[in-house]
């Protein structure tokens, strides 16, 4: 271990050392993806697991009409 007196070997050790948290981090950053991956999974087989609503019996109609409103009477 180098002394502290020593410039630079205190540099080698500081740059040593941020080379050490900077994998640390891209390696954090992995494992976040690799669960937010996970998470979209499980969200996905949840919609999928989820029956869909049951359409209306009988038919619907509507009536449209384009343009101005009519005069009320």
């Amino acid at each position: 271990m180098p002394s502290s007196d020593d410039p630079s070997g205190l540099a080698e050790q500081i740059i040593t050392e941020l080379q050490a948290l900077v994998s640390r981090l891209a390696t954090l950053r992995a494992d976040v993806n690799v669960l937010a991956n996970l998470a979209q999974g499980v969200a996905m087989t949840v919609a999928d697991a989820i029956p869909a609503p049951e359409a209306p019996a009988g038919t619907l109609e509507a009536e449209v009409a384009v343009g101005p409103a009519p005069e009320a009477a």
